[in-house]
């Protein structure tokens, strides 16, 4: 079976997988690196995933640029880090966001279909001009709307107009901008419904999470922008990433997991 991805230019590029192909490895630009210091600080991994083995404190790591898909052996949880070796677009700018959406392929369903998560130090403008702080998200169901329903919200969204009453979490808004950031997560709307989220596929159910995570520009002390995938009852995950206006973190990667 074919899956087709729609190309948006500038915004989100994704790649079209054979199913025949599970268990093969293709495209991938780098192999691993035994140093997770100089993925995150230097500015040529700037914007790219890898995959940790041993989990947090791995001592090496596996960059997944350019991976069409890639072979993982079956574990409980899977560990990945984002780079952050980028320089800021303004001297006003001193943190900025990724988009990570992770899509698991299952037999049975496992977790609810469609999910939120959001890190500290979020803020929103509220209709009335006051400004408020976020809280903290962490994969919360969002079950008030539909996917379809989640898809034209953010197809038709604006910074002027985000129209996102009903992507909520116990009435806290998801949408925002980084504390010290200069982009909301509003600019990037229209590249979160650039592709429908699949349902069901073949013989395979699908929950999808979607996560905005903000991070501090790479000061040569950073830790990147770490990230984990749960794994029970998955057969395949796909990883999508895209920052606004950043068109290095651009990414998309199929994960195998191999028994």
């Amino acid at each position: 079976m074919l899956i087709r991805r729609r190309t948006v230019t500038g915004t989100l590029i994704f790649v079209s997988i054979f199913w025949s192909t599970l268990g093969s490895s293709q495209g991938c630009e780098n192999s691993g690196l035994n140093s997770p210091a100089l993925f995150i600080t230097k500015k040529e991994y700037g914007g790219q995933i890898a995959w940790l083995p041993s989990g947090p404190d791995s001592s090496s790591i596996w960059i997944l640029n350019k991976c069409a898909d890639v072979d993982v052996a079956r574990r409980p949880v899977l560990y990945f880090t984002i780079s952050n070796a980028i320089d800021p677009h303004s001297s006003s700018e001193t943190e900025t966001f990724v988009f990570v959406q992770v899509t698991r392929f299952q037999k049975e369903q496992q977790g609810d279909r469609l999910s939120l998560d959001r890190n500290s130090g979020w803020l929103r403008k509220m209709e009335d001009g006051t400004v408020n702080s976020l809280s903290v998200i962490d994969n919360q169901p969002l079950k008030n709307i539909s996917i379809d329903e989640f898809i034209s919200i953010h197809e038709k969204m604006t910074v002027d107009l985000p129209g996102d009453d009903k992507i909520r979490i116990e009435n806290m808004f998801w949408h925002g901008r980084p504390t010290g950031g200069i982009y909301s997560s509003f600019e990037v709307g229209k590249a979160i419904a650039s592709e429908p989220l699949p349902s069901n596929v073949g013989n395979f159910k699908t929950t999808t999470s979607n996560r905005l995570l903000k991070f501090k520009f790479n000061t040569g002390g950073e830790i990147g922008v770490p990230f984990r995938v749960k794994t029970e009852g998955t057969e395949m995950i796909i990883i999508k990433t895209f920052s606004p206006n950043r068109s290095d973190f651009v990414h998309s990667v199929t994960i195998n997991l191999k028994k």
